[in-house]
């Protein structure tokens, strides 16, 4: 009996040790602390999600973690916080050789405008009315901005770029801002949009109004800025377009053949004398009538004086739906006409009607803005690959 009850005891002495071995192995909590396993934490701040998910994870020591995350609408990835690989890639890794704490980090993007756009389909332009004016054939479709650039649109711009006070950036002037005809101010704060009024000293909203005094490197820096407010990938760089129009992403300026293909009206267009009709009164501002109540008042005191510029989208539009292709401020394009200028197209509210005919251009200097010239965007269009299932 003595033998049996010391055979129990050793046994129960026997378990006990096992026991207390095995919580010292584990942590007494049957994690493995001879450094086969780690914890990494994931947080998220803003609105988005991760994979893996937020929260605590286990893995095996030195094991490589793939991490994944994905904004909510009207959200952006900023960054990771924490030993990752990349900090700033939505997709990354991460090392566990240790336990670790990461945070995905997402911004809301900030309220912008984004410009209303119509689709310009491939095609060739019929010969139109100039026989001495060749067809013109594009072999790719691509967006272009509806209307104008305005002031509105602009200042917002200025606001979140590292504009200087006096209108520079990067070195090159965006906007002149010494010229009393731009209607944009700066308070040493921020850029605003002045106070305005027309020939006839009623106030006026300027905000709709195409913005003038910009310059080439304003025009093409402005849309770098949309291309990173829609992710996409900026056209330019040092102050060139990056390759072929058509092999483009992002927001630019049209090339001179595109502007006129889409003025024309596409391959279906009308043979019109300006872009919409042959009536210029009903489809632009130009001298001949930019003196109407609401003008911007550009011009000088004196003979029929109070002509300027007009809010974008009064007149009628063209065949494809866009706005003041002919008259009210010419337009930036990317096109070289001579060495250092630029091709301007449509005519201005200064201009003749003869000047605002669809195959007339002028050309001026990158960093030479006036009050008669501002710009609108286009962008190539891009079919999104589905693979099959």
């Amino acid at each position: 009996m003595i033998r049996k009850i010391k055979f129990l005891v050793m046994f129960l002495l026997l378990v006990g040790l096992l026991v207390t071995l095995v919580a010292c192995d584990t942590g007494g909590n049957g994690l493995d602390i001879n450094g086969d396993t780690v914890e990494l934490i994931i947080l998220v701040t803003g609105e988005g999600t991760v994979n893996p998910e937020e929260g605590p994870h286990q893995f095996d020591k030195d094991e490589i973690i793939d991490l994944e995350a994905n904004p909510e609408e009207n959200w952006k990835f900023s960054h990771w916080e924490g030993d990752v690989a990349d900090p700033d890639s939505a997709e990354t890794t991460i090392f566990m050789d240790e336990d670790k704490t990461v945070t995905a980090h997402f911004e809301e993007k900030g309220a912008y405008y984004q410009p209303e756009v119509v689709l310009v389909p491939e095609g060739t332009s019929s010969d139109y009315w100039d026989i001495n004016y060749d067809d013109i054939t594009i072999d790719y479709d691509f967006f272009m901005g509806k209307y104008l650039v305005t002031n509105a649109n602009f200042v917002e711009f200025l606001n979140e770029k590292d504009v200087t006070v006096d209108g520079y950036f990067k070195g090159q002037k965006m906007i002149d801002m010494d010229s009393d005809y731009v209607q944009i101010a700066h308070d040493g704060n921020v850029f605003f949009l002045k106070e305005w009024e027309d020939y006839e000293l009623n106030e006026i909203d300027i905000g709709n109004y195409p913005v003038v005094g910009v310059s080439f490197y304003g025009a093409l820096s402005y849309c770098n800025w949309l291309s990173e407010k829609e992710d996409l990938v900026p056209a330019y760089e040092d102050w060139k377009l990056k390759g072929a129009p058509e092999n483009v992403f992002g927001y630019r300026l049209p090339e001179s053949d595109e502007w006129e293909y889409a003025a024309r009206g596409g391959a279906d267009g009308d043979e019109t004398i300006f872009a919409g009709g042959n009536n210029l009164n009903a489809v632009g501002w130009y001298y001949g009538n930019s003196n109407e109540t609401g003008s911007s008042n550009f011009q000088e005191p004196g003979f029929n004086a109070g002509r300027g510029t007009h809010s974008v989208g009064l007149k009628q539009p063209n065949e494809l739906g866009i706005y003041d292709m002919s008259g009210n401020v010419n337009e930036w394009t990317n096109t070289v006409q001579a060495e250092f200028r630029l091709i301007l197209r449509g005519g201005s509210w200064e201009d003749s009607s003869n000047d605002c005919e669809i195959n007339i251009f002028s050309d001026s200097l990158p960093n030479a803005p006036s009050n008669s010239t501002g710009f609108r965007v286009v962008k190539t269009r891009f079919e999104m690959f589905i693979p099959p299932f």
